[in-house]
């Protein structure tokens, strides 16, 4: 986890890094522990929102 590269996005996102490929298991438990983290900080997620989002772009037909 890192802090947002440009200006104008720092202190309003981060960033998720990683070593070499990454597949989808890893990506949906990355994505699952971000809604987790989020909610415990009192943001208004609604779990599994993201998960399911990158599912079906994963899963889409291009």
């Amino acid at each position: 986890m890192a802090g947002a590269i440009h200006p104008a996005l720092r202190g309003r996102s981060f960033r998720v890094g990683h070593m070499g490929e990454i597949g989808l298991p890893a990506l949906l438990q990355t994505l699952s522990a971000i809604e987790i983290a989020l909610r415990r900080l009192g943001h208004p997620v609604t779990p599994g929102a993201g998960v399911a989002a990158a599912q079906a772009e994963w899963t889409r037909e291009a």
